[in-house]
């Protein structure tokens, strides 16, 4: 029984991270079409954008790794997503205007970085055989990246640019929500400056 209780949370964390990359890689697929619709964005504009994302991102992984420790980790993976899904639906109504999109793509980034180091704290603590489960954790990124493509791009293709943030925000939206109604309770425990931060540098960033 513990054992099937166990699987379903970490299949809730497995899908949780894979839900993350819907808010990775849309902006990725809306900028041509945005290009082709709103002329006066440059390549400039959207590559200033682009490295917003990623630089908020890299930045947040750091920051998040040592103040996530401090909360729950399911709570944190949520939050996180449910932010994402917030600043996606703004995206949608953004119009095209370069500032709200750079603005915006930054805090994207911080949201998205919630994820990664919360998810290998709770997979850590909630397995009896971690080393397997982090193997099996890894391919969330393989199969939320290629999910979110196919969508995110069936979206767009069929409705415009706008939908690659609306149906990114709705399941990022609806993942985060359930996952912090059904969350496990854990465990906070208390650590030095230097430990957290070795901590967070030993973490692949994905």
């Amino acid at each position: 029984m513990e054992d099937k209780k166990n699987k379903r949370i970490f299949w809730n964390i497995w899908t949780s991270y894979a839900t993350y990359y819907f808010g990775k890689v849309n902006l990725s697929i809306v900028i041509p079409a945005l290009l082709c619709t709103h002329k006066d964005l440059s390549l400039i504009n959207v590559g200033l954008i682009s490295s917003g994302f990623f630089c908020a991102y890299a930045l947040g992984q750091f920051l998040h790794g040592q103040i996530s420790e401090r909360y729950n980790p399911f709570v944190y993976i949520s939050l996180g997503l449910i932010g994402s899904a917030v600043i996606n639906l703004i995206l949608g109504f953004s119009a095209g205007f370069f500032t709200m999109l750079f603005v915006g793509e930054i805090v994207n980034g911080l949201f998205q970085s919630m994820g990664w180091s919360s998810t290998v704290r709770a997979n850590a603590e909630t397995t009896d055989n971690p080393e397997k489960s982090s193997t099996i954790l890894g391919t969330a990124y393989q199969f939320g990246n290629s999910l979110a493509w196919i969508v995110c791009a069936f979206a767009v293709g069929q409705w415009g640019w706008q939908a690659g943030f609306f149906v990114a925000s709705g399941v990022m939206a609806v993942r985060g929500l359930h996952l912090f109604a059904t969350r496990r309770q854990a465990e906070v425990v208390r650590r030095k400056v230097t430990e957290r931060i070795k901590m967070t540098l030993s973490f692949p960033i994905v």
